[in-house]
């Protein structure tokens, strides 16, 4: 609650303000389950090696733990500055992820077609080098004897 801000005056900005708190912390917390699910799915070494998924799970930690641990604390703007900035920035990597699968699937699409081409001109190939097979079976074979007289 704000410094200076009479809560009975206001009861219903107080109100929406908890509200808005507690799904803060719902969120967080999803996101966190998300974040522990991907460790154990990945193991310790891969999850840490990714610079990103640290950073992503230092941001929320520290969120979900300052979002429960400075809700009825006043004069922290700055500590609520910083986290704000750090959910700002987890929101463009999510954008930034959602760009780079879409990228990705467009990319595979892409090579998907260039297979079908290749393996359609295989068939051609392949169905070229059967007929020349069966040309070449169907040709009489050269008399040997007859080039060596004379």
């Amino acid at each position: 609650h704000g410094v200076g801000c009479d809560e009975h005056a206001h009861p219903a900005v107080h109100t929406a303000h908890a509200v808005l708190t507690w799904a803060s912390v719902a969120i967080l917390s999803l996101f966190e389950i998300e974040l522990l699910t991907l460790l154990a799915a990945s193991g310790l070494r891969d999850f840490f090696s990714n610079v990103y998924y640290v950073l992503d799970i230092v941001i929320v930690s520290a969120s979900l733990v300052l979002e429960c641990v400075f809700y009825n604390t006043a004069g922290l703007s700055d500590l609520i500055g910083l986290v704000m900035f750090l959910r700002l920035w987890r929101l463009l990597r999510i954008g930034h992820a959602m760009f780079a699968s879409t990228e990705r699937a467009s990319s595979t699409d892409n090579l998907k077609e260039v297979v079908r081409e290749l393996r359609a001109e295989l068939d051609l190939l392949s169905e070229w080098a059967e007929e020349e097979e069966r040309a070449s079976a169907r040709a009489p074979p050269d008399d040997p004897g007859v080039d060596d007289i004379g």
